[in-house]
């Protein structure tokens, strides 16, 4: 395969893996892609539900901290400035 033989380095390093770790810091959306078409085809297991209400934008933002999901990735534009206060706000706590 092509990509194991151009690898992280261009010369094969790490292989397929060296390849997708290039890949995945210089060309993230090409990967991001890759991953979004290749990921579903691996999970296995079975997902448990709370199906909690989150009432509001802090009862969000905690979740998402105990969770350990990096509020700045998931939010984008123009909200990004408002919810990065309401995230120090949170670590703070």
């Amino acid at each position: 395969m092509a990509a194991e033989e151009v690898g992280e380095d261009t010369k094969g390093k790490d292989g397929l893996v060296g390849y997708l770790k290039w890949m995945a810091k210089n060309e993230a959306k090409a990967y991001a892609t890759l991953l979004g078409r290749v990921v579903p085809l691996h999970i296995t297991g079975s997902m448990v539900h709370d199906h909690r209400v989150l009432r509001d934008k802090e009862e969000v933002l905690e979740e998402m901290k105990a969770r350990g999901i990096p509020i700045e990735v998931i939010y984008g534009g123009d909200n990004i400035v408002d919810l990065q206060t309401a995230a120090k706000k949170i670590r703070r706590a």
